[in-house]
């Protein structure tokens, strides 16, 4: 009734591979993981060390009532808890409170992370090092000290436990495991392949952008997809020619994934940790370098929400059902609530991306009995990890990534036009066979010869490039 059918073929197709990634694992370096959890809780412990010396008070960043009392003082904290009587280390932090105006969720006085991420934001020396030390801390009990069994990490992957259609994660069975779809890019050095193995990453990174700019028509991005360009640096390019100043590829970015979801101000000024007339400024110009993700993206959806039993369909024929809230705004227009907006852009935007990995990729790799050395092993977010054995030699691994590349980089006309997905790749090399932030790119990937991609490939694994 839905029209979703084939979505419903191709999630039950994935339970399988899926079933496969979960017993399978990865490998760890055992004793990578446990220096790394060393370094994290002693950074944690330097950067409270620090904060009681800014401070001069003690201050448990994990302590809901003490970061009350600091950020919103005496007044604020008795009105939260009117039958707390104020220890000594409680009246100290009252004292030297800088008495933010208190935050307030669902009705109720909150000093949540978004909130301490805010007062960072604005420049607060205990905010931005409370953050920092929650971050040290959780990544070291999250992602490094959790129970192992076999040497192996693994998730509990979610078919579809994303509305977008990707997958999510949780520790697995027993406690073991971890959520591997969260984990931090550095700790990813402690995945290695099994032994005479390569590590590669597959990704199509920036794919949600190339089908939102599809979609809006936003002929600034499309021309850059099509040259092969850097839209990040040719958007930070054109907004700096408006600005007058330098504007980084970085600051761009975050522009580009945050603006085309309908980002507004102080969701930004909080996520790209600047104020909000900055944001303000930046969205401005965003909005000046690519008018037609407004006119052609946002307006509408807004539009196609404003339906009686509203259903959006992305470019696969995907389709969702929205309820969104209406009602008539300052000028007398009817409009969907901006949750709903947002929520529905995203997932235009993102679940066609969804399809890309899962049925292009996994499925696609799964199933295909040509690909039976290409070993799935994780699945995070726009990324697949795989390993190929050293024993099929140079060219046939090259043959091998140049199949799985094609399976990605099918086209799909939107409105008309034509769009590719391109893959990028990653691998380890032989003294660092591993996940992390040392993986090489891959420069020949698009080649048409098999020979090339394979005297890259061995020049990488033994470090010469």
């Amino acid at each position: 009734r839905s029209g979703n059918l084939q979505v419903y073929l191709d999630t039950v197709r994935l339970i399988e591979p899926v079933l496969y990634m979960q017993a399978r694992g990865i490998k760890l370096d055992m004793g990578r993981r446990e220096a790394m959890a060393t370094y994290y809780r002693k950074l944690e412990a330097h950067i409270l060390g620090h904060m009681k010396k800014v401070l001069a008070a003690d201050l448990n960043p994990n302590s809901h009532q003490q970061c009350m009392a600091y950020f919103f003082g005496e007044r604020v904290f008795r009105k939260k808890f009117p039958k707390k009587e104020l220890s000594a280390d409680l009246q100290s932090l009252c004292n030297i409170s800088p008495k933010y105006a208190p935050a307030v969720k669902d009705g109720r006085i909150t000093i949540n992370a978004d909130v301490l991420d805010r007062f960072a934001a604005k420049g607060d020396k205990a905010a931005t090092l409370i953050v920092n030390a929650r971050t040290a801390g959780k990544i070291a009990a999250t992602f490094l000290e959790y129970p192992v069994l076999d040497g192996r990490t693994r998730s509990e992957l979610h078919v579809g436990g994303a509305v977008s259609g990707r997958f999510s994660s949780s520790a697995f069975l027993w406690g073991e495991g971890c959520n591997m779809q969260n984990m931090p890019n550095g700790v990813k050095s402690c995945w290695i392949a099994n032994e005479a193995s390569v590590p590669f990453k597959l990704d199509v990174s920036g794919a949600d952008n190339k089908f939102v700019a599809y979609q809006a028509g936003c002929r600034f991005q499309i021309e850059a997809f099509e040259r092969g360009e850097d839209l990040h640096q040719l958007t930070a390019d054109r907004m700096a020619t408006i600005l007058g100043r330098p504007v980084s590829r970085a600051e761009a970015k975050r522009t580009n994934h945050g603006l085309n979801y309908g980002e507004g101000v102080r969701t930004a000024s909080i996520k790209w940790r600047c104020s909000e007339a900055e944001a303000r400024t930046f969205i401005d110009l965003y909005f000046k370098v690519n008018p037609e993700i407004r006119t052609g993206f946002h307006a509408p959806t807004r539009a196609a929400l404003l339906a009686r039993l509203p259903i959006l369909e992305n470019v696969f024929g995907r389709k969702r059902r929205f309820l969104p809230r209406v009602s008539r705004n300052k000028t007398g227009l009817l409009e969907a609530d901006a949750a709903t907006v947002n929520e529905a852009l995203n997932w235009l935007g993102q679940s066609p991306v969804a399809h890309v990995v899962n049925v292009w990729g996994i499925l696609g790799i799964y199933y295909n009995e040509s690909l039976a050395d290409v070993d799935i092993l994780n699945q995070i977010h726009d990324e697949i990890d795989v390993q190929i054995p050293l024993s099929v030699g140079w060219l046939r691994m090259a043959t091998l990534l140049m199949r799985v590349r094609d399976l990605f980089q099918q086209t799909i006309e939107i409105k008309g036009r034509i769009c590719r997905i391109k893959v990028d790749a990653k691998m380890g090399t032989m003294l660092r066979p591993n996940w992390g932030g040392g993986m090489r790119s891959i420069k020949q990937l698009q080649s048409s010869y098999a020979i090339a991609l394979a005297a890259e490939l061995a020049a990488i694994w033994k470090g010469a490039v």
